[in-house]
Protein backbone atom coordinates (compact mmCIF):
# COMPACT_ATOMS: atom_id res chain seq x y z
CA UNK A 1 0.00 0.00 0.00
CA UNK A 2 2.79 2.41 0.88
CA UNK A 3 4.49 1.84 -2.48
CA UNK A 4 1.26 2.68 -4.30
CA UNK A 5 0.96 5.95 -2.40
CA UNK A 6 4.55 6.89 -3.22
CA UNK A 7 3.99 6.04 -6.89
CA UNK A 8 0.94 8.33 -7.07
CA UNK A 9 2.77 11.18 -5.31
CA UNK A 10 5.78 10.81 -7.63
CA UNK A 11 3.46 10.73 -10.66
CA UNK A 12 1.75 13.94 -9.53
CA UNK A 13 5.13 15.64 -9.13
CA UNK A 14 6.19 14.56 -12.62
CA UNK A 15 2.88 15.83 -14.05
CA UNK A 16 3.83 19.28 -12.75
CA UNK A 17 6.93 19.21 -14.97
CA UNK A 18 5.04 18.58 -18.21
CA UNK A 19 4.72 21.64 -20.43
CA UNK A 20 2.34 22.00 -23.35
CA UNK A 21 2.47 24.11 -26.49
CA UNK A 22 -0.42 25.25 -28.64
CA UNK A 23 -1.51 22.63 -31.15
CA UNK A 24 -2.61 23.11 -34.72
CA UNK A 25 -6.33 23.05 -33.91
CA UNK A 26 -8.18 25.67 -31.86
CA UNK A 27 -8.54 23.71 -28.61
CA UNK A 28 -5.55 21.41 -28.94
CA UNK A 29 -2.16 21.16 -27.32
CA UNK A 30 0.99 19.13 -27.80
CA UNK A 31 3.87 18.13 -25.56
CA UNK A 32 6.31 21.05 -25.67
CA UNK A 33 9.67 19.27 -25.76
CA UNK A 34 11.59 16.07 -25.00
CA UNK A 35 11.97 16.99 -21.33
CA UNK A 36 8.19 17.16 -21.01
CA UNK A 37 7.81 13.89 -22.93
CA UNK A 38 10.26 12.26 -20.49
CA UNK A 39 8.14 13.38 -17.53
CA UNK A 40 4.97 12.14 -19.25
CA UNK A 41 6.58 8.74 -19.86
CA UNK A 42 7.76 8.50 -16.24
CA UNK A 43 4.25 9.42 -15.06
CA UNK A 44 2.74 6.73 -17.27
CA UNK A 45 5.22 4.16 -15.96
CA UNK A 46 4.59 5.09 -12.32
CA UNK A 47 0.83 4.79 -12.81
CA UNK A 48 1.32 1.52 -14.70
CA UNK A 49 -0.37 3.03 -17.75
CA UNK A 50 -1.45 0.64 -20.47
CA UNK A 51 -1.94 2.18 -23.91
CA UNK A 52 -5.16 0.23 -24.45
CA UNK A 53 -6.71 1.70 -21.27
CA UNK A 54 -9.00 4.56 -22.41
CA UNK A 55 -9.65 5.65 -18.80
CA UNK A 56 -5.97 6.54 -18.34
CA UNK A 57 -5.96 8.62 -21.52
CA UNK A 58 -8.98 10.52 -20.21
CA UNK A 59 -7.23 11.16 -16.88
CA UNK A 60 -4.18 12.64 -18.59
CA UNK A 61 -6.41 14.94 -20.67
CA UNK A 62 -8.22 16.18 -17.55
CA UNK A 63 -4.98 16.71 -15.61
CA UNK A 64 -3.45 18.71 -18.46
CA UNK A 65 -6.28 21.25 -18.51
Amino acid sequence: MQEAIFRVIAAILHLGNIEFAKGEEIDSSVIKDEKSRFHLNVTAELLKYAEHNPFMHYCIIILSM
